[in-house]
């Protein structure tokens, strides 16, 4: 598979949650407001042949090890009445880090919630990994609103 093949399997998965809410009331109070969830995941594989697993630190019982893994991103979407549904994923290769492709990914993301029926407000949240000015600058192009957690350099003052 190339990267072509890849992003037409993104299409489909794309294309999943709007031709559900189609033919359920899988989100119902979108119409109202939403929440998009964007974090990264880690899945640890075994053996040294798995294309495009590398080592990177996870948290396992609260501990930080260094396990070889598939890095992906996940975006879930949920409402006030509604269990979150995945609403997109998209593996990358290698060592990454949690905000590596984050920018492109989200703006497909909120592409999809609206399609989705998420026609009111559409929060997106994340964590500090995330923080980055072109990440914020996607949400606010798309039309969404954004929490994203903010990082903490050096001790707090009151």
């Amino acid at each position: 598979m190339d990267w072509g093949n890849v992003r037409q399997l993104d299409k489909a998965n794309r294309l999943s949650p709007t031709a559900l809410t189609e033919r359920a009331p899988l989100l119902p109070g979108a119409e109202t407001v939403a929440f998009l969830g964007v974090d990264s995941s880690q899945r640890r594989v075994f053996g040294p042949a798995k294309q495009d697993a590398a080592f990177g630190h996870t948290k396992i019982t609260e501990k930080s090890l260094l396990v070889r893994g598939l890095n992906a991103l996940v975006t879930t979407l949920s409402t006030l009445q509604a269990a979150p549904v995945i609403a997109g994923t998209r593996l990358r290769g290698g060592n990454a880090g949690s905000a590596r492709g984050a920018t492109s990914f989200v703006a497909e993301a909120i592409t999809t919630a609206r399609h989705a029926g998420a026609t009111g407000t559409l929060i997106v949240r994340a964590d500090s990994a995330y923080c980055s000015g072109t990440f914020v600058a996607a949400c606010h192009r798309a039309g969404a609103r954004f929490s994203v957690t903010w990082r903490s350099h050096g001790p707090g003052r009151a």
